[in-house]
């Protein structure tokens, strides 16, 4: 065997052996939703990783939820600041908004993915912010990441409209970010402006994008921030991933055409 291929078979093993040997680790809260009504009132509500299922075969941890035709769906509660849910004036707990359907998926390789949607309560506005994980890996230098999302939104009335909205001039409403959990992190990408639906009507907005992170990558998280009108109905779902950079792939390759060879 040549000097070459014995160098090259040994960069396989050692990185195979770094995939094998290298896990994610994951945020103790996989998914957390807020809801801010525009008249003062607020709540959240969150998944924990044991909730999650893993998959080994794919590294990939799986958690998702629809609730059922004619069923009402996880209701988010205005709380007070001991957590305890505030009243209406007929002593009835105040629905901010209501969780019809979401799931997360985190890859180790690594990948955030989130899907959700939303119906906003009586509120004449209300913001949702949709918090993916953190997810955390060996670190990476100079990668490559893409993301994507497609949101929707919904006239529920069917005849006054509906507008799925940003909070801030310079954001989009679909944010990931890396080294920091979201929204404190480095950004990546802000996708996606403010758009509507006309009454009775449903429209979606979808943007994405591509580059290279300079420097070195050792976590990921993603979120989606709207404002959202009265009683109308948000979806989204969202790709967010971080690939190696171009020099390890090329390694990669030659090792693994040394090996053929032998």
């Amino acid at each position: 065997m040549t000097s070459f291929k014995r160098t090259c078979i040994g960069i396989v093993g050692s990185l195979l052996f770094g995939v094998a040997a290298a896990q994610a680790d994951v945020s103790e809260t996989i998914l957390k939703i807020t809801a801010i009504s525009s008249d003062g009132h607020s709540g959240s509500w969150s998944v924990g990783l044991p909730s999650a299922t893993f998959n080994i075969e794919s590294s990939t941890y799986n958690w998702a939820y629809a609730a059922g035709e004619g069923n009402v769906g996880i209701e988010i509660l205005a709380r007070d600041q001991h957590g305890n849910p505030v009243m209406d004036g007929d002593g009835r707990p105040i629905v901010l908004g209501e969780l019809r359907s979401a799931e997360i998926e985190l890859v180790e390789d690594p990948q955030v993915n989130l899907g959700f949607t939303l119906v906003a309560g009586n509120a004449a506005t209300t913001t949702f912010l949709v918090q993916s994980a953190l997810l955390s890996f060996p670190t990476l230098t100079n990668p490559m990441a893409e993301t994507s999302g497609t949101l929707t939104v919904t006239d529920s009335f069917g005849f006054n409209g509906a507008t799925m909205g940003r909070l801030l001039a310079n954001a989009g409403q679909y944010r990931s970010e890396y080294n920091g959990f979201v929204p404190t992190g480095t950004t990546f990408a802000d996708l996606i402006d403010s758009f509507s639906a006309g009454a009775g009507g449903s429209v979606s907005s979808t943007d994405s994008y591509t580059n290279m992170i300079a420097g070195t990558v050792s976590d990921m998280s993603a979120q989606v921030e709207f404002t959202l009108t009265r009683r109308d109905t948000a979806s989204g779902t969202t790709d967010y991933r971080i690939v190696p950079e171009p020099a390890s792939l090329l390694l990669l390759g030659l090792a693994a055409l040394a090996v053929r060879r032998r």
